[in-house]
């Protein structure tokens, strides 16, 4: 039997249950949050169950993108042992990005993959290991554009680390007012802090690149292994993908959390995420001679003013400009899910 008051831990909330008397179609009609999606289907999280279930052929009509994990559904019953998905309630909160391979001479359009809904912080995580950790934060802080999800920065492996405090103040430089936290699996540094982000009701996801120890986090917190852990190439200090599919795990006395897959191509699906990472360059484009100033070479230019006057790092500018270009090239995105 679950215990009691699963979905209360899962983040069920009165505006959730609303939804859901508005989506239902039959008495026999069952709420419940989808906690992993795999080749088979989607395991769906109930009062009552996990069960397997499937997009119904009235869902599919209905709508054009299918259901992902850390989506809250309306299930019914049919005469096998499957469930089917007959809604999906509204979402409170997205992380999409420009599906990885989407873009090619051969198919140039753009397509939205989402990666995590209902989600009220983002883990990212990068490891002391790797370097160019700031590159890395900047592009997986990208995003998370909405404003309803706070965002914490996991220096992994902090235990490896020959300095930790100078990592830290590199990154402070580059998320000016976002928490990061050094974390250890092996010393346990800082994983009372992220149970304390993840309370009952909240929902949690880990954002990072392969191999920066984020299965290592949930097996930590969990107390258990239940993910896989891989290693470190040591030729090139790249991970091999140890998390196949994302899942939506329940942490002990806690909310949950959800694990995902090593991303290797990241690219917000909003463009407009660029300026939570840029905050500071922003504020001071806003100061500039020209409305429309690329901080390259124009006259009055409040960005190249802070550069040379040794306030703004001039590498930090470029990736603003560089990220500001690919988000153009883009152009806007084509629409979302219904």
């Amino acid at each position: 039997m679950p215990e009691a008051g699963v979905l209360d831990r899962l983040g069920w909330t009165d505006d959730l249950a609303r939804a859901f008397e508005e989506a239902r179609t039959s008495r026999a009609t069952v709420p419940g949050r989808i906690v992993a999606h795999h080749r088979g289907g989607y395991d769906v999280r109930t009062a009552d169950a996990e069960v397997l279930a499937t997009p119904s052929g009235r869902f599919r009509h209905r709508n054009r993108s299918l259901p992902v994990t850390g989506d809250w559904v309306a299930t019914v019953p049919t005469t096998g042992a499957r469930v089917l998905i007959d809604a999906v309630l509204p979402r409170r909160t997205t992380i999409a990005r420009v599906a990885a391979g989407s873009r090619s001479r051969l198919a140039p359009a753009v397509h939205e993959q989402v990666l995590a809904t209902n989600v009220d912080v983002v883990f990212v995580a990068v490891s002391v290991n790797l370097d160019r950790i700031e590159r890395r934060v900047e592009r997986f802080r990208t995003l998370v554009s909405d404003p309803g999800i706070e965002t914490v920065v996991l220096l992994t492996k902090a235990d490896l680390a020959a300095d930790a405090d100078v990592d830290l103040a590199r990154l402070a430089t580059v998320i000016p007012g976002v928490l990061v936290l050094p974390t250890s699996t092996i010393s346990g540094e800082g994983l009372g802090d992220v149970r304390a982000a993840v309370a009952p009701r909240r929902t949690g996801v880990l954002l990072g690149p392969s191999g920066v120890g984020k299965s290592s986090i949930i097996n930590a917190l969990v107390g258990d292994e239940v993910r896989h852990v891989g290693e470190i190439r040591s030729w090139d200090s790249r991970g091999r993908h140890t998390t196949a599919a994302r899942e939506l795990i329940l942490l002990p006395g806690g909310g949950c959390l959800l694990d995902t897959p090593g991303l290797r191509e990241v690219a917000a699906w909003e463009g407009a995420a660029a300026g939570a990472v840029f905050a500071d360059v922003e504020r001071l484009a806003g100061q500039c001679r020209f409305r429309d100033c690329a901080h390259d070479n124009e006259p009055g230019c409040a960005v190249l003013a802070a550069v040379e006057a040794g306030e703004l790092a001039g590498d930090r500018v470029a990736r603003y400009r560089a990220m500001r270009l690919a988000a153009r090239a883009r152009g806007p995105s084509a629409g979302g899910t219904t």
